[in-house]
């Protein structure tokens, strides 16, 4: 396969990706409930000749078999959507209230379909075996996730050596690529805080002991670690994302609820700041012989990526668009992902594409109610990953 030309197919197939990725746009599904992308996704990949493997313990992965089964090379893409209402006014708007492919997922099962097309194209040239991992549930709680995938065999039979993944960012222009050795995804912490007072009417609030004050203390402690605590080469964000106590005008009540999350690059950071959450809310509860019950829970890991694959990617989009076509300046992106299961497995690189074009209004980040992308990054991604992947065959034969 040579750079030029898959480029140039996946040119030709740039209308085609850009209905597919309309059509999965406008049916979003959540988590594990994704009948219909998994049908729609599965039913194109057997209409390429692509062999198929599904279960609904362990997701969808094609698979393409080349001249032999080593090495192998795992491309993933992950599907569902998020519980958020459009509010872009597309003509492909999402036709189910109140949920939408607001990170960008529709473009990843997009152009992983894409590769798949190209490199069913050069099947007789592949010097192994390239499997797709199209993940249905990638965002929050849920399964099967990248763990269970692994769990379910994903990385044997054959055993895969190397993976990919590829997320959308608005951050930087469309048609530009941004690759990073290390660390390049946070691991995210979830944590719950409930506080136990002593409810009454809201006339009469010195019988009381009300956990509305409680969590607003807590809350101006928590910020204070930003200052206090954090150092911005920390790499970490701190935030309380709800409160909710009470539901009359009336009534001082028993209890309420906090939410949050802390990101960090690691670990260990996310567990000292969590245990520092902990101890504020309790002290906060104490000083108003009220009680709080503090949880948090670490679900997954940073993305690291490995440096050799990582160069290998950049080198990729080098020959296939030239050195313009990366993006040098620093992406931070402090959002989690699970495909970090797969970074701890096998040698991976999780990069970033380019989607933000000003005069199509597609400005806004992800997971906000207007995000839309410049579809042009379609066949510009499926061509590196075809690329990539053929090229990972070849050297490592």
């Amino acid at each position: 396969m040579t750079d030029k030309k898959i480029v140039e197919e996946a040119e030709r197939l740039q209308e085609k990706l850009v209905n597919i990725r309309r059509e999965l746009h406008q049916y979003p599904e959540l988590g594990s409930e994704m009948s219909h992308t998994i049908s729609y996704v599965r039913e194109r990949l057997e209409q390429l000749g692509v062999e198929t493997e599904y279960s609904e313990e362990s997701g969808l992965c094609g698979i393409i078999r080349g001249k032999s089964s080593s090495p192998c090379i795992l491309l993933r893409a992950d599907m569902d959507a998020l519980p958020i209402s459009e509010e872009t006014g597309s003509s492909y708007r999402s036709k189910r209230e109140g949920r939408m492919h607001a990170c960008g997922h529709d473009a990843h099962t997009t152009w992983l379909l894409g590769a798949a097309e190209l490199l069913m194209m050069h099947k007789d040239e592949l010097q192994g075996t390239v499997k797709l991992a199209f993940q249905p549930c990638e965002e929050g709680k849920g399964s099967p996730g990248a763990k269970e995938m692994i769990k379910g065999g994903i990385l044997e039979n054959p055993k895969v050596d190397a993976a990919v993944a590829v997320h959308v960012s608005p951050e930087f222009s469309a048609g530009r690529y941004s690759i990073s050795p290390g660390g390049v995804t946070t691991t995210p912490c979830i944590f719950e805080i409930k506080i136990c007072g002593k409810g009454g009417h809201g006339a009469e609030p010195w019988k009381c002991t009300d956990p509305i004050l409680i969590m607003n203390r807590i809350y101006m402690e928590i910020q204070s670690i930003q200052r206090t605590l954090l150092s911005p080469k920390d790499k970490s964000v701190v935030s309380v994302t709800s409160m909710h106590a009470g539901n009359a005008f009336n009534v001082i009540p028993d209890t309420g609820n906090m939410l949050g999350t802390i990101r960090t690059y690691g670990k260990r950071d996310a567990q000292i700041l969590a245990e520092k959450i902990g101890r504020i809310a309790k002290s906060a509860a104490e000083l108003e012989n009220a009680k709080a019950d503090f949880r948090y829970e670490i679900p997954i890991g940073s993305c690291i990526n490995d440096l050799e694959t990582a160069k290998l990617v950049e080198d990729t989009v080098v020959k296939c668009f030239g050195t313009e076509a990366v993006e040098r300046e620093t992406h931070l992106f402090m959002g989690g992902d699970d495909f970090s299961y797969f970074t701890e497995a096998v040698p991976s690189c999780y990069f970033f594409a380019g989607v933000r074009n000003e005069s199509k209004n597609c400005i806004y980040p992800i997971h906000n109610c207007k995000f839309d992308l410049d579809e042009s990054c379609l066949y510009k991604t499926s061509a590196i990953l075809a690329q990539l992947a053929s090229d990972y065959l070849e050297k490592n034969k």
